[in-house]
This record gives structure tokens, sequence and C-alpha cells, in this order.
């Protein structure tokens, strides 16, 4: 079975990110206008560039729930086996057009088949990792780099915490 992955366009990787994170397309420019935040306010009209309200507000739409990590401390090995884990989506900074402008990047990362897979947009395909320890390394590297981390949740399986 193919992995889901929609590369980079526009300003449009936390649309991707999402669907990256659900296998499937179903966020779009069009029903994060209309369904999940009609508000300007959340994303930019002309390229997307989209904010964590449309995050919450997508994942809500299909039973999912984001949670942000507390960067002040490390990612855990068990953060990554809880079983209503659905995946994760980080928030990083990065240069673009030849470093003179710097923007927010999203990126999805999930188990697929049983194994972890970063499925950035800005990555050709789906990268295949070696396991929860690298997916923790690669994690807390992001956040010692300022990234915002989002662990993402089944809503029906998470219980009271």
């Amino acid at each position: 079975m193919a992995i889901y992955h929609e590369r980079q366009r526009l300003q449009l990787c936390l649309l991707h990110a999402l669907n990256n994170l659900l296998q499937e397309q179903h966020a779009t420019p069009w029903s994060t206008r209309n369904l999940f935040l009609p508000s300007k306010q959340h994303r930019n009209p002309l390229t997307g560039n989209y904010d964590a309200n449309v995050l919450m507000a997508a994942l809500s739409s299909r039973g999912l729930e984001a949670r942000w990590h507390d960067r002040r401390s490390a990612i855990a090995d068990d953060d990554l086996s809880r079983p209503n884990l659905a995946g994760l989506i980080a928030n990083t900074s990065s240069q673009r057009f030849l470093g003179l402008w710097r923007s927010r990047h999203w990126i999805a990362l999930r188990r697929v088949h049983g194994s972890w897979y970063n499925l950035d947009s800005d990555l050709p395909m789906p990268v295949a990792m070696r396991g929860a320890d690298e997916v923790r390394d690669f994690l807390n590297s992001l956040r010692d780099q300022g990234a915002e981390l989002f662990f993402v949740f089944r809503k029906e399986e998470q219980g009271d915490e």
C-alpha cells in the first residue's frame, strides 16, 4: 500500500501536513475557507500560510485533537508509544527565497504500516525513520531550534488526563 504524500506548493504546507498526517486529501484551500474557519485572519488569502487555528479546526472535524508540547521538556520515548497517538505536526522556522525571507513551515510525522515516516512536503518523497529513537531525536532537534510541536490524538480514545 502506497504512502500518501503531498508536495509543497505556495504556502500551503499546513494543508499538506494535515493531508499527509491523515493519509488522504482532506484539507484544501476551499474547504478551509468554507468549513473550518471562514475568517481571513487565519491565513493569507493569496498564498495560504495558515495558522494553528486552522490546524485545530481541521483535526477536530476528523475526531482528532492537537496538543501543544511544552518546549521546556524533551520528547520522551513514552510520548511516542501512546496507543491513541495519531501522529505529530511540527511548525518550524525556515528560510525561503535564497535565505532572504524567514517563514514558518508545517511538517507531519506519523506511523504508517508500523513504521514512522517524515512526511515533510518539502521532501520529494516520504522518508522512513529508523524507529522511535530517531523520531524522538529529530523532534528534540526541531524543539531545540524553536519549533512548536503538536501531538495529535484520537479524541474517542483519549480518556481522562
